[in-house]
């Protein structure tokens, strides 16, 4: 470099990984040394982008089935489906959680 401070840029991440490739080779060989950390902040938050919009695709859909009713009465489907959703949780939580863990009675003194 001539001493120069380099001009700045503009730096995209591609979902692509062949494409993603040669824009990292390309951030190597760029003058500039800050292209190659802006690469990377790219990369992440195009990464946590992906994750967060998969988690939204998965479990939106779950979260709104839950949505209560926008009246005040509780009819006997609304406690079926109450009853339901707490059976559901239970299987998927006995999947993940040892009974055996979980401790009974009161605490004793120490």
């Amino acid at each position: 470099m001539d001493g120069e401070t380099p001009k700045g840029g503009t730096v995209v991440s591609v979902s692509h990984p062949t494409a993603n490739a040669v824009a990292n080779q390309a951030a190597h060989i760029d003058p500039n040394p800050n292209r190659i950390l802006a690469k990377d902040c790219a990369d992440r938050i195009a990464a946590a982008l992906k994750d967060a919009t998969e988690a939204d695709e998965t479990w939106a859909p779950k979260l709104k089935a839950l949505q209560a009713h926008n009246d005040l009465t509780v009819s006997d489907a609304d406690w079926a489906d109450v009853h339901d959703d707490q059976q559901a949780l239970q299987k998927v939580a006995s999947d993940y959680l040892d009974k055996s863990a979980i401790p009974e009675g009161k605490p004793q003194p120490r």
